[in-house]
């Protein structure tokens, strides 16, 4: 059983993971009777060897608050830590992550001006969709949307099973080529939505669709150039995305955009 006031202690040591987190250690506390080890927070809290990982993720959440130039509160609400955490799925925290972790790619990759908008806007017949992000590159403003394409089915990674056929040539890039259409199509493709209206009310010329890949498969096996004849083959697809970039697993990191360019961060 989890010992509630003892893992608020441990996070209370990290102002900005405090700030964000301690509704959702709570939550997991009293909702949460089996299985909590599949939540990595708590994960990171019990156990002494991956306690190192909760330094690494205050740096970072610090930096992505320091270049958004907001508050801790601000962040924290911006980013739905105190509301969109609260949720029997512990694959929730990497979707939200996703985003605060990728201003840290924006920055290194030249861009500025990076803004984190909220989920809709109104206008005169009600709220509409809008991107996570705008921000600027070379005097060109983009809309900015960020998609998971989650790690599946975690029980098969005990058996090394990455639930596709490894006898099947390239299978890895065929799999991230269907991720990233599932996700581009889903939804009645609310993506396109998003990406309209964040242009045309915050007068962006650019679209970026950013995938945050947890395939392990993906992750392990594709190069950059793979994924720029993957980049490539979306562009062909859906000509109205400029720019496409991709995250995997492993933090290595693919833009599409301008030069391509490769960066690496330490893993969370």
């Amino acid at each position: 059983m989890l010992d509630k006031k003892e893992l608020l202690d441990l996070i209370e040591k990290y102002p900005l993971l405090n700030q964000c987190f301690s509704k959702y250690v709570t939550w997991i506390c009293e909702n949460i009777k089996d299985n909590y080890q599949e939540y990595d927070l708590i994960k990171c809290l019990i156990d002494s060897e991956e306690f190192h990982r909760l330094d690494i993720l205050e740096k970072s959440l610090n930096q992505s608050q320091k270049i958004l130039r907001i508050s801790e509160e601000e962040f924290c609400n911006k980013f739905g830590f105190t509301k969109r955490l609260l949720t029997n799925d512990p694959e929730t925290i990497h979707d939200i992550l996703a985003e605060p972790l990728f201003v840290l790619e924006l920055d290194k990759n030249h861009f500025y001006d990076i803004q984190k908008l909220p989920s809709s806007i109104k206008n005169g017949k009600g709220k509409i969709p809008i991107a996570d992000f705008i921000a600027t590159l070379k005097k060109h403003k983009y809309a900015i949307e960020i998609k998971t394409i989650r790690i599946g089915d975690k029980s098969l990674l005990a058996n090394n099973n990455l639930s596709v056929d490894i006898s099947k040539e390239y299978w890895w890039g065929k799999m991230f080529l269907s991720n990233a259409i599932t996700k581009i199509e889903s939804k009645r493709r609310k993506l396109f939505d998003q990406l309209n209206n964040t242009c045309e009310y915050y007068n962006c010329d650019k679209r970026m669709l950013v995938l945050y890949v947890r395939r392990l498969g993906t992750s392990c096996l594709m190069d950059i150039k793979e994924f720029h004849n993957e980049f490539r083959t979306l562009k062909e697809q859906y000509p109205i995305i400029d720019c496409f970039s991709v995250k995997t697993y492993y933090d290595k990191v693919y833009f599409s955009c301008n030069n391509p360019c490769f960066t690496t961060f330490k893993s969370l």
